[in-house]
């Protein structure tokens, strides 16, 4: 089959996973198809749409990466809290978590746009402020610049390790050739993978990892 008609396929195929999807919200969107990589331009009604619309064309057979440059524009019938408020359902939902009350994190909230900064222990603490940010409404973007300070020393090689050992247990990357490299906390993750849930799976896996300050993906 010619590139053309692959590429085709798989811009129908995203078109209509978007449509399926009663979270996304939007017929609004445009797909564009170059070589796996697939973007989504437009507008949706929320954040939450916005994040959907990218988890829907990932999981079509034969995207590999998405470039998400979709807008977010409140519909003028909804009522939308301002930003103070926004600000203040980010800090209660942060505060009540005691994974992170005692974590120093600061909120900051810009025409419904959140800034995520201070500093955490471990990475996945930083992912999981960002999810609670998603879900407020009123947000129309988020920029996490929360810094991962582990509380004690690692080693690299133990890190690469610990990280090796995850992906051979679990059942989705166990027969992956996924390498590892370490520096300074810093994870790369290399080599091929046969879906974007294998992509996602080995990224959480080194995310969860102790030690772990920052995960770059350099999968094919």
């Amino acid at each position: 089959m010619a590139i053309a008609d692959v590429e085709r396929e798989v811009k129908e195929s995203v078109e209509e996973q978007l449509s399926w999807d009663e979270r996304v919200l939007s017929d609004r969107i445009q797909v564009e198809v170059n070589e796996g990589v697939v973007k989504i331009s437009g507008q949706v009604p929320n954040y939450l749409s916005r994040l959907a619309a990218e988890e829907d064309a990932l999981s079509v057979i034969g995207v590999n990466r998405v470039e998400n440059q979709l807008k977010v524009l409140h519909p003028d019938t909804d009522s939308i809290p301002g930003d103070a408020e926004i600000k203040k359902a980010i800090d209660n939902m942060l505060e009540l978590d005691s994974r992170l009350d005692d974590e120093e994190l600061v909120v900051e909230v810009t025409s419904g746009e959140v800034l995520l900064r201070g500093m955490v222990n471990t990475f996945w603490k930083k992912a999981l402020a960002e999810e609670y940010t998603d879900r407020t409404k009123g947000v129309v973007n988020v920029v996490n610049q929360i810094k991962i300070i582990p509380s004690t020393e690692f080693d690299d090689e133990k890190i690469h390790e610990a990280i090796i050992k995850a992906l051979q247990r679990n059942a989705i990357t166990h027969d992956r050739s996924i390498t590892v490299r370490v520096a300074k906390g810093e994870v790369t993750l290399a080599g091929r993978v046969m879906s974007p849930l294998e992509r996602k799976t080995a990224i959480q896996l080194a995310s969860l990892t102790s030690g772990v300050t920052q995960v770059h993906d350099n999968l094919d």
